[in-house]
């Protein structure tokens, strides 16, 4: 069972596929950091989840756009609405 079945739909009208530069490195690294944390809370260690996303950097692609639109698609009774700004008291 994943931590957490929280998922959003980010919307955006124009976006641009890219091949992956090594600037991209950080982020890649984060993610793959960030994958292993949440699968080491199901019972997964780190060698699972870099063999899981292991791919040759040839095969991976980028995508940039700016987010205009985000909704809730978490399974429940407020899937597909908009998220709302959290307010702080």
């Amino acid at each position: 069972m994943p931590p957490s079945h929280r998922t959003v739909q980010v919307k955006a009208t124009a976006a641009v596929q890219r091949a992956v530069q090594p600037a991209d490195e950080p982020a890649l690294q984060s993610y793959l950091s960030a994958m292993q944390h949440a699968v080491a809370q199901v019972g997964y260690g780190p060698q699972y989840t870099a063999a899981m996303l292991n791919a040759p950097r040839d095969d991976l692609v980028a995508v940039e756009f700016s987010p205009e639109a985000a909704f809730d698609q978490t399974p429940g009774p407020h899937a597909g609405e908009p998220l709302r700004k959290e307010r702080q008291p």
